[in-house]
């Protein structure tokens, strides 16, 4: 697989202890909600990975997103980052 050197910074690695197809139907609803591009998606008993193709203004935003798919959390209005 080869990664931009420059976007390793952007890397998210979690473990959640819901069943797949729960965690699955999540990260589609997020990327769905945020209309955000998927460069591809792997699905195995054990691992989900997604690589996204969507350009981020900021580092901000890109955390926000990477905090909603991860743990199902938004900031609230006040805490939000403009992009």
């Amino acid at each position: 697989m080869n990664l931009e050197i420059g976007t390793l910074r952007y890397l998210v690695r979690a473990q959640r202890p819901l069943p797949h197809r729960t965690y699955l139907c999540h990260l589609m609803r997020v990327i769905e909600a945020r209309n955000i591009d998927i460069d591809s998606l792997t699905a195995t008993p054990y691992t989900i990975r997604l690589i996204l193709r969507h350009e981020f203004s900021s580092i901000h935003q890109w955390m926000e997103v990477a905090g909603e798919l991860v743990n199902g959390w938004r900031p609230a209005k006040e805490e939000q980052v403009e992009s």
